[in-house]
């Protein structure tokens, strides 16, 4: 708590978090009504605070001058403490809780109305500081009578709150009707969640089973469980025996009486006379050891994870594998600022990371975000922070740190992963732990709280594993397997958001944080972490920061692994100088986008230091490195890295790159500094496939990319297409590549050939969106006809979206009679034109639900012949229904306004007023703008505006009064439609 502590204070006042420089009265004075009242007037708006923090914990500080902004001039000793009753703790909170009772009241029938804080001291700097810890509450605290504060008396029934000035300053305020039904909805919603929460019971039974199995000399004898409500006996007895002593091992729950189980165990007879009594009590109790040694003439007594780590796996806690403390020799974590998320726009990650640590009933934290957001550095250093913590205070408590990339081979030998000790093996085995753990062990190590287990880059499993990694089954045993009921479970998540988001429908409510790119302001206090403010080296910083910036919601972000390179460049040369694009020597890289001029910039420096490699064949090496070692290189396979790079390999040439500006090197394996530059690579490496064009030949890595990666309208195939030329020698080098895989169709129908053809076509049709050429129906479709013929045969789109509403991929088909397509999830079909004349045969139709209000074309007979449409039937009914819904509709509408023309059995003038008043005017006009009605002047009267039916169409009335159709009516319907 102090590390965070020492966070949460350089904050500013918001809606969760109230400072004060001193206590509400002074100390050694008995304290009047109003200063108790200011105190619970801010303590329940705490309680209360916003739609927004209902589910979070909230704090109130004592000790801490919000107005000075330096930290470490904020901290203020808190006097009142000091030879004070309220100096004990317990009784300072049991004092509190009496006058919440007493001036408040809740909706629910519990006796108690709000105890559920903390009250803590904690010395910053020789200062001691006053924290109450409020976490979320269950009822809205309403005041139960007249209150009086500091300046008037507050009133029966009011709800207090925390809200924001205009200057975003936090004040208390009394909830209007609104606000108070938006927080009942809020916390209603909060306990329907919690209820649904499974509440286990706990029980050492494994526990014990699991010293049995340790200890082979000892028997277990009939366990016996009791628990008798009424006189607040519970306990779990678990006789073992062996040949040297016995053990009764007796199990005491919380809010046992344990004189009453005591007695109650002597009065039965359950305890053997030569057995020894070891007492095991439930984790976190705050029992008087002493007085359990006494009242159970006990020989021991332990907390159910002091025992599990004694006698089960304190041994196997010993190896070098667990985390000792040391990422703070990082530089980025030296550096660490803490970032933002989406899911609070004043707590950082690093707080709700912490909260989240120190609550129950909570196994699984997923840390979510683009590759580069800093998502591992937040776990690190917080890792840091917590072994620090756990070092001082003396728990008994590992960390263990997996790193993905570096277990990646070794998990994937595994026919199916679904469970986290699938990734504890792999890690076991890939670092030789000796002394492992069996599955049961880690199971109680990890809900016993004796475990953190840090699961990084799980991304990188999903991508290789696909479907042999069951994620569904992985998150269902983390909430069983490693949640028995001690409630202490922690597992921490990261990965990247589209790989979390593609992958995961989990029935249980999973913690998640998703970072946010840095602000302006933060990407300040990044750089003051290493330069002084009046450094150059800072300015230029900002200069290359702001440069490399990106725009999201008007506002410019920045993000952390650029800033982190931006710093490092600095730090080596202090005299970079402007930026010149024009001195980066490549044929891979399009230097006019940011990312590939960034990286450009980092090889060129680096070419003399790498023996004069040049720019794209340090590039090759890091595009081997991507795709064949899927971004770890292992000291043993150093020299298959430069397999394809026109250089001589040396191992001093491997001991330079190890300190190349792109690459981590530890533990003699070679990795990417982050995430964001092994994605990089496996774009570039594509992009050389089709800018080089040096061969023709697919690798099974090179389809299973395109495959995965290339969509219509995401950033990697924009990336691919701005370093492309789209000019005929591209057009035709890709139009040759598809003709094969044509070819390959005609002989055997594959879905993966299908959906080669179909990426291969979005980035052509993406290269030309970027390009400065002509982009509109017309382009797109010559492009498909360039490829497939005049019929657009072979044509296949699979999994075509797009976003961009003035630019839709829609091609104009009319006429055509198209064979052997495939359309799947081509999100624009129906908006392609069609006509009477439109055609396909023996094609496949599937998941083609058109856009909302988009209607489909006019399905005729000839539209889908000998076509497998089972993917689109419904669709294609549903919309027939809803056509003969509409011209039921114009031909009632039609009859109407015919009918008003008829008189005595023929068509008569109507007055123009007369007519739109009574007749449906859309139909009206249609039927004068194709002279089926017109204006007419009555030559003996001709001021008379007149509208009547022209001659040509007076058969119509015998449809009127004999009901059927005629040619002229059928006419005019589709004139209509």
């Amino acid at each position: 708590m102090s590390q965070f502590l020492k966070k949460l204070i350089c904050e500013e006042e918001n809606l969760f978090l109230e400072y004060k420089s001193q206590w509400y009265w002074k100390e050694n004075e008995k304290p009047t009504p109003n200063e108790w009242g200011e105190f619970l007037k801010d303590f329940s708006a705490l309680v209360n605070c916003s739609e927004e923090y209902i589910e979070e914990s909230k704090y109130l500080i004592i000790g801490i001058d919000e107005n000075q902004k330096e930290i470490e001039n904020r901290v203020i000793d808190v006097k009142f403490l000091q030879d004070s009753k309220y100096s004990d703790l317990v009784f300072f909170k049991n004092e509190v809780v009496k006058k919440i009772n007493s001036f408040f009241r809740t909706d629910s029938d519990e006796e108690i109305v709000y105890n559920d804080f903390s009250i803590s001291t904690f010395i910053i700097d020789n200062k001691k500081v006053l924290v109450f810890e409020l976490l979320p509450t269950k009822n809205l605290l309403i005041l139960d009578k007249d209150l009086m504060d500091k300046n008037r008396t507050e009133k029966r029934n009011n709800v207090f709150i925390r809200e924001l000035k205009k200057i975003n300053d936090p004040q208390v305020a009394n909830a209007s009707p609104e606000i108070l039904g938006k927080l009942q909805n809020a916390i209603t919603a909060y306990k329907v969640k919690k209820n649904k929460e499974e509440k286990k019971d706990r029980s050492i039974e494994k526990t014990i089973n699991l010293f049995i199995q340790n200890n082979d000399i000892y028997e277990l004898e009939t366990p016996i469980k009791e628990k008798i409500w009424s006189e607040n006996i519970h306990f779990e007895l678990y006789p073992v025996k062996s040949a040297f002593h016995n053990i009764d091992f007796i199990y005491i729950y919380d809010r046992t009486s344990q004189q009453k189980t005591y007695n109650y165990l002597l009065r039965e007879g359950l305890l053997a006379d030569n057995a020894q009594k070891w007492i095991i009590i439930d984790n976190g109790l705050k029992k008087d050891i002493n007085g359990i040694l006494t009242k159970f003439k006990a020989d021991k007594v332990y907390s159910l994870d002091e025992f599990a780590y004694e006698h089960l796996y304190k041994k196997y806690f010993e190896d070098s594998v667990y985390h000792d403390g040391k990422f703070k020799a990082q530089e980025q974590i030296k550096n660490f600022v803490e970032p933002y998320t989406s899911k609070s726009n004043e707590k950082n990650a690093f707080l709700i990371l912490s909260e989240w640590y120190n609550q129950v009933s909570k196994p699984l934290m997923v840390i979510k975000g683009y590759g580069g957001i800093g998502k591992t550095t937040l776990v690190k250093y917080f890792l840091d922070d917590l072994f620090s913590h756990n070092s001082d205070n003396e728990v008994n408590s590992k960390i263990l740190f997996i790193d993905s990339k570096e277990i990646l081979d070794e998990i994937s030998k595994q026919n199916t992963v679904n469970n986290i000790y699938d990734f504890y093996d792999a890690l076991a085995k890939q670092k030789n732990i000796e002394k492992k753990l069996g599955k049961e062990l880690l199971e109680l190590s990890v809900d016993n709280g004796n475990l953190l287990i840090v699961l990084d880059g799980i991304d990188e499993v999903i991508a290789k594993l696909v479907s042999r990694f069951d994620i569904e089954n992985f998150i269902n045993t983390i909430y069983n397997n490693y949640s028995l009921g001690n409630e202490k479970t922690k597992i921490i998540i990261t990965c990247r958001d589209y790989f979390w988001n593609s992958n995961i429908a989990s029935s249980y409510k999973i913690d998640t944080l998703e970072l946010e790119a840095f602000t302006r302001e933060l990407a300040e206090k990044f750089f003051r972490k290493q330069f002084t403010e009046t450094s150059k080296e800072l300015e230029k910083c900002l200069k290359y920061a702001d440069e490399f910036a990106l725009s999201e919601e008007d506002k410019d972000i920045y993000i952390p692994y650029i800033l982190d390179v931006i710093m490092d460049m600095v730090k080596q040369q202090k005299e970079l100088g402007s930026v010149n694009r024009g001195d980066i020597e490549t044929d891979l890289l399009n230097t006019e986008i940011t990312n590939d001029y960034f990286i450009g910039r980092m090889c060129n420096r680096e070419i003399a230091k790498l023996e004069n490699l040049s720019i794209d064949l340090q590039l090759q090496v890091f595009i081997n490195m991507a795709i064949n070692f899927n971004g770890v290189v292992s000291h043993e396979s150093r020299k298959k890295l430069f397999t394809n790079v026109q250089t001589t390999f040396s191992e001093s040439l491997v001991k330079k790159f190890k300190g190349h500006p792109l690459i981590s090197y530890q533990n003699e394996t070679m990795t990417f500094r982050y995430d964001f530059f092994r994605e990089f690579f496996i774009n570039l490496y594509i992009s050389k496939f089709f800018t080089i064009r040096d061969s023709m030949v697919l690798q099974d890595d090179f389809k299973e990319i395109m495959i995965e990666y290339i969509k219509y309208d995401n950033s990697f195939t924009e990336y691919i297409s701005r370093r492309i030329k789209f000019d005929d020698e591209f057009q035709l080098f890709t139009i040759s590549i598809l003709e094969d895989l044509i070819e390959e169709l005609k002989k055997e129908e594959l879905l993966e050939t299908r959906s080669l053809i179909s990426s291969i076509l979005i980035l052509l049709l993406v290269s030309l969106r970027e390009s400065n050429q002509k982009n509109d129906i017309v382009a797109k479709t010559e492009l498909l006809v360039n490829i497939f013929g005049q019929n657009l045969e072979f044509l296949t789109l699979i999994n075509l979206f797009g976003a961009d509403k003035n630019n839709y991929p829609i091609f104009n088909f009319e006429g055509k009679t198209i064979k052997n397509a495939w359309f799947e999830n081509y999100e624009y079909f129906w908006e392609c034109k069609y006509d009477e004349n439109t055609s396909f045969e023996d094609s496949t139709f599937k998941y083609l639900e058109p856009r909302k209000q988009i209607s489909l074309p006019k399905i005729h007979e000839k539209l889908f012949k000998d076509c497998d449409i089972s993917g689109i039937e419904k669709i294609i009914q549903s919309e027939k229904s809803k056509h003969e819904t509409k011209t039921k509709q114009i031909k009632n509408n039609l009859l109407k306004i015919f009918r008003h023309f008829e008189q005595s059995g023929t068509f008569k003038e109507k007055k123009i007023d007369d007519t739109r008043k009574k007749c449906n005017t859309v139909i009206l006009d249609k039927l004068i703008y194709n002279n089926v009605i017109e204006v007419y002047k009555n030559p003996s009267r001709p001021t008379l505006k007149q509208y009547r039916v022209l001659d040509e169409y007076h058969n119509i009335v015998k449809v009127l009064s004999q009901e059927g159709s005629c040619l002229e009516f059928e006419k005019v319907l589709q004139f209509i439609e």
